[in-house]
C-alpha cells in the first residue's frame, strides 16, 4: 500500500461541495452505523438540509479550508466509499482501491490532501491502461514503470514503481492529469506537488472529533435550525 499528499493552491470550493457534498449527505443520513456525522445529519429534516447548504454555500473563502477538513474526518467512509465506486464505474475497481482521504492545513496555510492506503494491483492497471489508451503522457508512464514490474513481489514492485514516480518531470505530468480530469467535472483546481509514499499494513487510525469540533457541530444545527 501506498500515500498521495498534495497541496492546493487554488480551488473553486462551492462548485466543488456543489457536486459532491449532496451525494455524501444523503449517504451518510441513510447510514446506521452511529458515528458522529450520521448523528448530526438525523438531527435535521430535509428543509433543515437545504438550510445548511445555503448556509455552507455562502460561507466566506477563508473558512472553507476548515470546514473541508472536518467534512472528510466527519465523512470519511462515505467518501472512500465514493471515490471507490468511481473507480470501479472506469472500469479500475479489481485493480485499484483507496483506504480514505483526510484534508489537513499545512503551516503555510495551504489545504492540503492525504489519499491513504492505496492498494493498487500494478500489473492489471498496465493491462487495464493498455487496452484504454495507446498514446499520451499517462500511456508514456506506463511504459516507464513497466520494467519495474517483472520478477519482483508486489512490495518490491511497489516500491520501485514509486521511486520511479518520484521523477519531477513525471509528478509534473501526473500533476496536470489530475487538473485536468477534475476540470472536466467542473472543478477549477491547482495544485503544488504530488508527493508518493509507501505505508504500512494497518490502515491509518482517525483522530477523534475534537471537543470544539464537536461544539462546532452542535452549534451548526442550532444554526440551521433558526435559519430563514
Amino acid at each position: 500500500m501506498f500515500n498521495i499528499k498534495t497541496s492546493i493552491i487554488s480551488i473553486n470550493y462551492r462548485k466543488t461541495l456543489q457536486k459532491f457534498l449532496p451525494g455524501i449527505i444523503e449517504k451518510c443520513r441513510e447510514s446506521q452505523d452511529g458515528s458522529a456525522a450520521s448523528r448530526f445529519l438525523q438531527k435535521l429534516d430535509d428543509e433543515d438540509i437545504n438550510k445548511m447548504y445555503k448556509i455552507i454555500y455562502s460561507l466566506p473563502d477563508d473558512l472553507y479550508n476548515n470546514l473541508i477538513c472536518i467534512i472528510t474526518r466527519l465523512f470519511y467512509n462515505e467518501i472512500s466509499e465514493n471515490l471507490n465506486s468511481a473507480l470501479h464505474n472506469q472500469g479500475y475497481g479489481s485493480s485499484l482501491s483507496i483506504g480514505g482521504i483526510v484534508a489537513g492545513n499545512a503551516p503555510d496555510g495551504r489545504l492540503t490532501l492525504y489519499f491513504n492506503n492505496i492498494e493498487a494491483d500494478f500489473n492489471n492497471l498496465l493491462y487495464l491502461s493498455s487496452e484504454k489508451m495507446s498514446n499520451g503522457i499517462l500511456a508514456w508512464i506506463l511504459k516507464l514503470i513497466s520494467p519495474a514490474l517483472s520478477g519482483k513481489d508486489p512490495y518490491k514492485q511497489e516500491k520501485k514503481v514509486l521511486s520511479l514516480l518520484q521523477n519531477s518531470f513525471v509528478k509534473k505530468q501526473l500533476e496536470n492529469m489530475a487538473e485536468k480530469s477534475l476540470l472536466k467535472n467542473g472543478i477549477v483546481i491547482k495544485l503544488d506537488g504530488i508527493e508518493f509514499s509507501q505505508s504500512g499494513s494497518k490502515p491509518i487510525k482517525l483522530e477523534k472529533l475534537s471537543k470544539i469540533e464537536k461544539s462546532f457541530l452542535d452549534i451548526l444545527v442550532s444554526i440551521i435550525k433558526t435559519a430563514e
